[in-house]
């Protein structure tokens, strides 16, 4: 049997802690009850929130953007100089 793993939002994962704190309930309990395929996920989540509030409960991995650090085909490295015509030029 294969257990699929889900990436879950923030809000839900503060509901799945204060139904903990409300109901005096251990991660594992709180990963039954949720159907979280992992007791260990609940308590990470435990430990994010205690150090960081909500913020730290974030998915972070749906924010980042072109991590490969290639750059895309046709994309220059840097910005282009800009060029500068004298005022005899502009006469």
């Amino acid at each position: 049997m294969t257990i699929t793993t889900k990436a879950y939002d923030a809000p839900f994962k503060l509901k799945v802690l204060l139904w903990m704190k409300e109901n005096s309930a251990s991660s594992r309990k709180a990963a039954a009850t949720f159907k979280i395929a992992a007791a260990c996920t609940v308590s990470r989540w435990e430990r994010l929130y205690r150090e960081g509030g909500i913020m730290a409960l974030r998915d972070k991995r749906r924010e980042r953007t072109m991590t490969s650090g290639k750059t895309p085909p046709g994309k220059p490295l840097t910005a282009p100089y800009p060029t500068f015509h004298s005022a005899e030029e502009d006469h």
